[in-house]
C-alpha cells in the first residue's frame, strides 16, 4: 500500500489553505483523480482542518461573554477611580484637620506663658530664701499654683543662686504686669544690622 509523502501532505495543506497558484491547484486536482490514496489524504487533511477550526472557534468568546468581561473591567476601573477620589479627598481632609490641631496646640502653647502667670508675684517664699529646705547641699523650693498647692520642686545648688533666680523672676513678673496694664514699654536696641 503506497504512502503519501511529507511533500505531498504539505502541498495538500497549502491547497486547503488556498496558498497554491492556479497551475499548481490544477495539477494537484489531476493527481487526486488519478491517485485515490492522495484523494483520501486530502479528505483527512480537510477533516483535520475542520476540527482545528471548530476547536479555535470554541476558544473565541461570544458577544455576551465579551460584554460581561467589558462590564466587569469597567466596574473595576470605576471602583478604583472612586476609591482614588475618596482617598485624595480624605488626604485633603486629614491635612486640614492636622493643620487645625497643630494651630490649636501652637495657640495653647503660645498662650500658656500668659495664662500660667498669676496676678501676684510668683516667687513668694515665706520667710524669704531662708525658708528653703536644704537636702544634702541643693536648695529646694516648692512650686505652687494659684491655690497654693505644690505642683513641683525647683532645685538650686546654692542659696545665692536661688535668691538671684527669685529676684529675676519677680522682676520679670512685674514687667509682665506693666505690659498687661498698658504701662510698660519694650525697649528695642538701636543697633542697625
Amino acid at each position: 500500500m503506497p504512502v503519501v509523502s511529507e511533500q505531498d501532505l504539505e502541498q495538500l495543506e497549502a491547497y486547503v489553505d488556498g496558498e497554491l497558484s492556479t497551475g499548481e491547484e490544477d495539477a494537484l486536482r489531476a493527481r487526486m483523480q488519478a491517485e485515490p490514496i492522495l484523494a483520501e489524504a486530502m479528505r483527512r487533511v480537510r477533516a483535520d482542518r475542520d476540527i482545528r477550526i471548530a476547536v479555535w472557534k470554541g476558544y473565541e468568546p461570544n458577544e455576551a461573554s465579551v460584554a460581561r468581561l467589558i462590564a466587569k473591567v469597567d466596574e473595576s476601573v470605576d471602583r478604583n477611580t472612586n476609591w482614588s477620589y475618596t482617598l485624595r479627598n480624605l488626604k485633603r481632609f486629614t491635612a486640614a484637620a492636622a493643620c487645625i490641631v497643630l494651630g490649636v496646640l501652637i495657640g495653647r502653647v503660645g498662650n500658656t506663658g500668659d495664662a500660667m502667670m498669676p496676678s501676684s508675684p510668683v516667687a513668694q517664699v515665706p520667710g524669704g530664701v531662708r525658708g528653703a529646705t536644704m537636702v544634702s547641699n541643693p536648695v529646694e523650693f516648692p512650686i505652687v499654683n494659684e491655690q497654693g498647692q505644690a505642683v513641683g520642686v525647683q532645685r538650686f545648688q546654692t542659696q545665692r543662686e536661688a535668691q538671684d533666680f527669685f529676684e529675676e523672676l519677680n522682676r520679670f513678673h512685674r514687667l509682665q504686669e506693666q505690659i498687661r496694664n498698658g504701662g510698660g514699654q519694650i525697649l528695642v536696641p538701636s543697633e542697625r544690622f
